[in-house]
């Protein structure tokens, strides 16, 4: 009788696994006696059994058992490899019970439990079962007759072993970290410890210090949070917009001995750090919530390479890390490539978003509450600088701080005037602009470049500009033709003016402007004509353009597609 029988019809099902993996023992125990054999001489007599051991399943002729051996063992590990090991579901216990039966399909904490769960190495539907012991990180499978330790799974310094299981079930988006919660008597740990920082936090700010460590700033997601540290350790809590609102040192721990204590945030506060001494940093761990002692070192939180798994040019930028793949649109912006999406969920952000070299896509929840906010009082630092893209329920505030005075040179609320504009596209869709110190909006074109606003709110506080403003390009080499498309847009200043536009008299400048059913309004001249307002250019740097155009410019012309404007001399 040959040592290997034929494998049962089907591929992965809990038979063929029992099939395999005898095959391999059998085969292991076989070897020395056959080879001899061979070796005395003896083939002819056994001609048939050692035929059947060179032979695979498949009908392939090995010339010597042990190259038959080697391929049966890379066919069982390549089965292995073949398991699934995502899944779109977000419920990954569910997910957990629904994968092929040829991968692990539960995790339990000793071989005792699972010979007790299943004495005959089946579940309830009678399909062979592989289990993760974890415990040693060893999988066990069923030989048909009894539990057989296999190789090692996950290896013993993985922190908890089920959340392990369930990362490698877990469907992900690329170029970030994901978190994968551990549900038992532990609770989430909020701390990755190689993310600390030499230094501090105090009233002043980010201290330099190489006797301390500091967490990154951490979104507060309950009122209270318990550390689980030694002596010398104390939280830095922050507002929104990350403004330094007090300290809370931890009392009564032990110089050597990690202890729990729960501090209760302050009003206001939506950012912490933690600060612990470099000597000490190694026991520091943290949680949401008054949980006392079911914290325990070990609930620690797996990083998950993200591009690891399926890929999507879509990436979640929300304030809570627990529910997105970056905590700033910055952070996102400086990892993904051009032409991804940013979907941006409700918060403040401020953040100064220069994005004047990049093609990007950003959508907001809606622009009542996905701010990017930004107090700089520089036309160089708006909250947005931007040449190509798409973007979406968004704010963009300049905001002026209480009592800040002017500059020569103030922001916008967005500042659309590059060089990197030439031929490319940008449109803005149901977003709000709004400036306390210039022009709502402020734009300069460039040759072949396509600029429209849809739907958008276009603001300005600031007396002196007017809410849009916008002019021809003022490089020469980049002159020529252009577009700006303004549809159904409400733009309001406190100034004389809702909109200001400047002609540019460079050989080949000509600006195409498109304006549909949009509401002016000027807190000075109302909603008509009076609310338009033309600027001249420094005659020392640029040529003045003066004709018949929109304006009394030369160079800029009304489209004939124009209508519905509260403003007459924007219809055609």
């Amino acid at each position: 009788m040959g040592i290997f029988n034929n494998p049962p019809s089907g591929f992965q099902n809990g038979e063929f696994w029992v099939w395999l993996l005898n095959t391999i023992s059998a085969a292991n125990g076989e070897t020395e006696a056959i080879n001899q054999r061979i070796n005395n001489g003896g083939v002819s007599a056994q001609s048939d059994e050692v035929s059947n051991a060179r032979t695979d399943a498949h009908g392939y002729n090995y010339g010597s058992l042990a190259p038959r051996i080697d391929a049966t063992q890379i066919e069982a590990e390549n089965a292995l490899a073949q398991v699934s090991s995502k899944a779109n579901a977000k419920d990954v216990q569910e997910m957990i019970a629904m994968i092929m039966s040829a991968s692990p399909r539960d995790v339990l904490s000793s071989v005792d439990e699972m010979t007790t769960k299943y004495p005959k190495g089946t579940d309830s539907s009678g399909s062979y079962l592989i289990i993760v012991n974890s415990t040693d990180g060893y999988w066990y499978y069923w030989n048909g007759a009894s539990w057989t330790k296999g190789t090692q799974f996950l290896t013993p310094e993985d922190s908890t072993t089920v959340t392990a299981l369930k990362a490698l079930l877990f469907d992900m988006t690329p170029y970030a970290y994901g978190w994968i919660e551990h549900f038992g008597t532990n609770t989430r740990n909020v701390i990755d410890q190689s993310a600390l920082v030499s230094g501090y936090f105090n009233s002043d700010g980010q201290q330099t210090s190489t006797s301390w460590e500091h967490s990154p700033l951490l979104y507060l997601e309950a009122s209270k949070i318990t550390v689980y540290t030694v002596s010398s350790t104390y939280v830095t809590f922050f507002d929104k917009a990350k403004t330094f609102i007090a300290n809370q040192t931890l009392t009564g721990l032990s110089d050597s001995t990690p202890g729990y204590q729960t501090l209760t945030a302050p009003t206001n506060a939506a950012f912490f750090a933690i600060n612990v001494l470099a000597a000490q940093a190694g026991t520091l761990t943290c949680t949401f919530g008054n949980v006392g002692t079911t914290i325990t070192t070990a609930a620690t939180t797996i990083g998950i390479k993200r591009n690891l798994f399926m890929p999507s040019t879509v990436v979640v930028v929300d304030p809570n890390p627990a529910r997105g793949d970056f905590q700033t649109i910055s952070d996102a912006v400086s990892i993904v490539p051009d032409g991804y999406t940013l979907l941006i969920m409700p918060g403040t952000y401020s953040e100064n978003l220069h994005l004047a070299a990049r093609n990007l896509n950003l959508i907001g929840t809606n622009k009542e509450n996905t701010i990017i906010l930004s107090t700089s009082n520089s036309r160089s630092n708006p909250p947005l600088e931007a040449c190509a893209g798409y973007f979406k329920n968004l704010t963009f505030y300049a905001q002026r701080p209480a009592n800040a005075a002017d500059t020569s040179a103030m922001p916008y609320g967005a500042h659309i005037d590059f060089d990197n504009e030439a031929n490319q596209s940008l449109v803005f869709e149901n977003c709000a602009f709004k400036s306390d110190w210039n022009a709502g909006v402020g734009v300069g074109m460039r040759a072949g470049f396509k600029l429209a606003f849809k739907r958008c709110d276009i603001v300005s506080t600031y007396a002196d500009q007017g809410a849009l403003f916008f002019h021809d390009s003022t490089n020469s080499d980049l002159a020529g033709y252009y577009q700006l498309k303004i549809d159904d847009c409400d733009i309001t200043a406190a100034g004389k003016y809702a909109i200001i536009a400047m002609g540019i008299g460079l050989s080949g400048n000509n600006l195409d402007l498109v304006a549909t059913r949009n509401s002016l309004w000027s807190d000075t001249n109302g909603k008509g004509n009076d609310a338009i307002g033309t600027q001249q250019p420094d005659s020392t740097k640029y040529p003045i353009s003066t004709g018949t155009g929109f304006g009394g410019t030369a160079t800029i012309k009304l489209d004939g597609r124009s209508f519905g404007n509260s403003a007459d001399s924007l219809n055609s």
